[in-house]
């Protein structure tokens, strides 16, 4: 399956295309195309030139095709909903979201996703965005040749990253019981992508999102600003913003000129308004959930500024970690010049749902009103006619099933039942085999046969002996060893091995360690045994008697 993902910022386009195999993805083309600033193009025509590029200068033919919408657009909620039932929460989402925002039903669309379960509860966020907004968003792209098949947003993308990559987990020392452990504890986190004009932010922690947000600032803000402060064209300041801009520490203790000290004071200045939502949006979730963020990432192309990283960081009083996940992904890069993955970072994102196993399946508004396929009417004529006797089938269908699951209910249990007490026997013939083995037993008679002729093959040998490999009689040695300890001398064998003519008193009782010599020394004097070797003597369990240990070679009766 071939898949085209597209993310539509204000600044610039980014389009990768990969193939999805057997035996993982390969990531075919990446295309990143700038948005022509044209002051006489509404937003949607500038975006509408930059896909006709796109799809003029590619040969795209996807599977499936998925559109990032622009995430300053939408708005996203936390909702808290006592029952797990999907039904349900659909059902019951619309009057919540009504309670929420001031937008009538009629006139929004929205998107939602089970973040996390508690018991019977569902912690469900929603994505909304107005109806008109995507609607002339799909038509914009339709005219150009691209048709979605996926509509998601940018902070949707973001929550792939929580779902799919293994986030805030750090190697920690614990004194367990007086002794060090070095063990892997999963901290509260908080992702950072910059953009050009947007700026999202999700709190998380153990792949669970807590707070989603998007701040309508980014790069493009600093850029702007620069613009009307310096008086110069947007390519000039941009390129002032990349080439010299700098933020100097505060511990920085080298010597700058007095203009890149001034230059550096207005970045920081500009900055502040980003950096404070940002602060904020963190300490007010800290306030709130009672808990700090230990840790965060950064991505996004706004942030590439020097020592920017590092004042954000010193900002915010939390370790930020640039979000470098190209190499998590299972999937060949076939160019030579792989694109910044913090640039590319939404499609990246939204390209590991086709990797992970079970994660984050997304948003998604081309749904309903905004379906890619619908019903025609004359189906739906044709189904109307035919609706009694479809009726009538299903409930002839329904009852058949029902009663063919009763009966193959009823035949289960009872086969299952007998095979338990099988089973059951089976464990007691045959303690020392697993549950594997005896199943297999079970399920084989050729292979059960041959298990009872061995076993009565051993216990004869064992009872008889046989001369032929060595093996003796398990009787004459429990004769002879019986004969040859003195009455007198009072002791219990507990446990007793004999391996041919090797005989070992695993675990014997003796009142004192006089007597366990004087048992050594009686079965030397008897001729019938050799090589006699003291094992451990320790207190025995009652605390008063002594438990030992021995073996002999046994020779035979002469």
């Amino acid at each position: 399956m071939k898949i085209l993902i597209i993310d539509i910022g204000t600044h610039s386009l980014k389009a990768l295309y990969a193939e999805k195999k057997y035996r993982g993805l390969s990531i075919i083309d990446c295309s990143g195309l700038l948005i022509k600033r044209d002051p006489s193009l509404s937003n949607l025509e500038q975006i509408t030139n930059v896909l006709s590029s796109l799809k003029t200068s590619n040969l795209y033919s996807p599977d499936k095709t998925i559109v990032i919408f622009p995430s300053e657009k939408t708005t996203n909620r936390f909702i808290t909903l006592p029952f797990r039932d999907s039904k349900r929460i659909s059902l019951t989402l619309p009057l919540e979201i009504e309670e929420e925002l001031p937008f009538e039903l009629e006139d929004i669309v929205f998107s939602w996703q089970s973040v996390e379960t508690i018991e019977r509860n569902s912690k469900v966020l929603t994505c909304v965005a107005m109806k008109t907004d995507i609607s002339l968003f799909i038509d914009a792209i339709q005219g150009t040749g691209f048709d979605p098949d996926i509509i998601t947003t940018g902070i949707d993308s973001l929550l792939s990253f929580v779902k799919n990559l293994n986030l805030g987990a750090r190697n920690v020392d614990v004194q367990i019981e007086s002794e060090l452990v070095n063990e892997t504890r999963y901290m509260t986190y908080v992702i950072i992508e910059l953009g050009a004009s947007k700026t999202n932010i999700v709190i998380a922690r153990q792949g669970v999102p807590q707070l989603v947000r998007t701040i309508n600032y980014g790069g493009d803000h600093i850029t702007k600003t620069i613009m009307e402060e310096y008086q110069v064209s947007y390519d000039d300041a941009e390129s002032f913003k990349i080439n010299s801009g700098m933020i100097i520490l505060d511990d920085d203790k080298a010597s700058f000129p007095e203009d890149q000290m001034r230059f550096s004071t207005f970045i920081k200045e500009t900055l502040d308004i980003i950096v404070r939502d940002i602060n904020q949006t963190v300490s007010n979730y800290k306030a709130t959930a009672k808990e700090a963020v230990s840790m965060g990432y950064i991505t996004g192309c706004g942030w590439h500024i020097r020592n920017m990283k590092e004042y954000i960081e010193s900002e915010l009083k939390i370790e930020l970690m640039p979000l470098n996940y190209a190499r998590t992904l299972d999937a060949p890069l076939v160019f030579d010049n792989p694109p910044d993955e913090h640039k590319f970072s939404g499609v990246y994102a939204v390209l590991t749902r086709f990797i992970a196993k079970g994660g984050w399946k997304g948003f998604n508004f081309r749904k309903g009103d905004f379906a890619k396929t619908r019903e025609t009417e004359g189906v739906a004529q044709i189904l109307q006619l035919f609706k009694p006797t479809i009726k009538n089938l299903a409930y002839g269908l329904g009852i058949f099933f029902i009663y063919a699951m009763v009966h193959i209910f009823v035949l289960d249990m009872v086969s299952n039942n007998y095979r338990d007490q099988i089973s059951a026997k089976f464990s007691e013939a045959f303690p020392d085999k697993s549950k594997r083995m005896t199943s297999e037993l079970l399920n084989d008679h050729s292979k059960l046969s041959r298990e009872i002729k061995e076993r009565l093959r051993m216990q004869k040998t064992l009872l008889e002996g046989d001369p032929s490999d060595g093996t003796v009689s398990a009787y004459a040695v429990l004769r002879d060893l019986s004969g040859s300890i003195p009455k007198n001398l009072v002791l219990d064998i507990k446990e007793l091995h004999i391996n041919r003519k090797i005989v070992k008193i695993v675990k014997g009782i003796a009142t004192n360690a006089t007597v366990v010599k004087d048992v050594m020394q009686a079965l030397e004097n008897s001729g019938k045994f050799k090589d006699i070797k003291q094992g451990n003597i320790r207190i025995a369990i009652d605390g008063i008697n002594k438990e030992f240990d021995l073996s002999a070679q046994y020779k035979g009766s002469k």
